[in-house]
């Protein structure tokens, strides 16, 4: 619930600021998730590029992380190639039926 006469719904420790802990108290949480080698940066990127492949535009992706302009949600975004992707899964599965010969 709302504290009277404050600003924020997660109010920080001292004054009128908003809560910073989340980078301390994440890595316990991602741990008891099962979660490896992941950090709330991980997780924006990864919220990117999944917009992304949603068909998104990199001006909604922005809004989207509280980004002000598209230039820095450019390096959030990383969209795999089709072209690549499709030719890895055909030399894969040609790898694959010669090995059930």
């Amino acid at each position: 619930s709302r504290i009277e006469g404050r600003s924020f719904v997660f109010p920080g420790a001292k004054g009128e600021i908003h809560y910073q802990g989340l980078n301390k108290e994440a890595p316990r949480v991602f741990r008891s998730a099962g979660l490896l080698d992941v950090t709330c940066h991980v997780l924006r990127h990864t919220f990117a590029s999944v917009a992304s492949e949603l068909g998104y535009s990199d001006g909604t992706i922005a809004g989207l992380l509280g980004h002000k302009g598209r230039g820095v949600t450019s390096r959030y975004i990383h969209r795999p190639d089709a072209a690549l992707a499709s030719a890895a899964e055909a030399v894969s599965n040609d790898v694959w039926r010669r090995m059930e010969m």
